[in-house]
């Protein structure tokens, strides 16, 4: 398990074939989430499956089946920002290079997502 995610935890996956890393939620549909919640979240999952940045999280596949619906995304081997600069600088305090680049990153995702 990576982590928690909204719906389900967040897991790690191997496609056997390709190498390929991704990460799963499973989402259980009966006794989850309302099913409102559920509608929204194939909607966002559609326009998100439309975005292709290569600083947004990209989404592989939806499965939908009957008692689970399943979210394969990009991003396996991504950490939370600062556990990941702690890692690689548990003594310094955050270098404004390392920052200006990071920060710019996600300006260019959000511009990128509020002109779709």
């Amino acid at each position: 398990i990576l982590g928690p995610g909204c719906y389900s935890p967040v897991r790690r996956a191997m496609r056997p074939t390709t190498g390929e890393s991704f990460t799963v939620q499973s989402i259980e549909k009966q006794g989850g989430p309302r099913p409102w919640v559920l509608e929204q979240l194939e909607a966002n999952i559609r326009h998100m499956q439309s975005l292709q940045h290569e600083h947004v999280l990209g989404v592989h596949e939806w499965i939908d089946s009957e008692g689970f619906a399943f979210l394969m995304t990009g991003g396996a081997d991504a950490r939370e920002l600062l556990e990941y600069y702690a890692e690689k600088h548990p003594e310094k305090a955050l270098p404004e290079d390392w920052a200006r680049a990071v920060f710019q990153q996600l300006i260019l995702a959000l511009d990128y997502c509020s002109k779709r």
